[in-house]
C-alpha cells in the first residue's frame, strides 16, 4: 500500500478535518498516536498485540519512483522452498512460481528478541524481565533494571506504532529524559528541570 505525496501543507480544511494532519501519515488514528503518544501504554496488552498487529503504515510516496517499474513487487506471497539449481538460487513461491537469482536478499524486517542482543551482558539479560522475549517497560521506557530502557522498535510492544518510525523520537526523549532528570535531581531540585525534560509534553512535534 503506497502512500498519498505528502501535502501536508497544501491539504484542504474539509480534507484535514477527514483525515487530520499526522507525522506518520493522515488520519485519525495517527493523529491520536501523534498527540496523545503515551496514551496507548495505558490499554490492556491483550488489546496492544492485536492493534499492532493490524497496524498499517503503507509505503512513503517517495520510495515509489524507485521502485515501480523498476523492480517486480509480488505481494500477498511468501518464499516456501530455496534450492541450488545450475549454479544459481532458484526460489519457489506460495503460489508454486520459480524465482532464480544470482543473490537472496533476506529483507525480512526486526523481530525483537533480547536474548538476540548479545551486545548485553549475559548477565544483564538474565535480569531483564520479558515477555515473548521483549523487554517489560513500565511508563518510562524503563526495564525491570534500574536506569536500563529500551526505545523505538524495542518499545512497540509496550507503546504502540507511533515508535516505529522516527515520528516518536520526539516523546521518547522528553519520557526518558525526564525520568533520568528527576533520578539525578531528587524532589527538592524539580522545579528547576525545564518543563520539557520532565516528559509532561504530550504532542510530538
Amino acid at each position: 500500500m503506497w502512500l498519498d505525496p505528502d501535502r501536508a501543507n497544501t491539504r484542504t480544511l474539509v480534507e484535514r478535518v477527514v483525515a487530520p494532519n499526522a507525522s506518520i501519515a493522515p488520519g485519525w488514528k495517527n493523529w491520536v498516536l501523534d498527540r496523545m503518544p503515551y496514551l496507548f501504554y495505558r490499554f490492556p496488552q491483550e488489546w496492544k498485540d492485536a492493534y499492532n498487529q493490524r497496524y498499517e503504515s503503507g509505503a512513503t510516496d517517495w520510495l515509489r519512483t524507485r521502485v515501480i517499474g523498476k523492480a517486480i513487487v509480488r505481494e500477498g506471497r511468501t518464499v516456501t522452498r530455496l534450492d541450488v539449481v545450475d549454479g544459481r538460487v532458484e526460489a519457489t513461491l506460495s503460489d508454486r512460481a520459480k524465482l532464480r537469482a544470482n543473490h537472496i536478499v533476506l529483507a525480512t524486517g526486526y523481530r525483537v528478541e533480547l536474548d538476540k542482543l548479545t551486545m548485553i551482558h549475559p548477565s544483564l539479560r538474565a535480569d531483564i524481565r520479558t515477555d515473548l522475549g521483549i523487554p517489560v517497560l513500565n511508563h518510562e521506557f524503563g526495564s525491570s533494571v534500574p536506569g536500563l530502557y529500551f526505545v523505538g522498535i524495542t518499545s512497540l510492544r509496550a507503546f504502540g506504532p507511533l515508535y516505529r518510525f522516527v515520528a516518536g523520537c520526539g516523546a521518547t526523549a522528553r519520557r526518558v529524559a525526564g525520568c533520568i532528570a528527576r533520578q539525578r535531581a531528587g524532589p527538592s531540585r524539580m522545579a528547576a528541570v525545564p518543563r520539557f525534560a520532565r516528559g509532561d509534553a504530550a504532542h510530538v512535534g
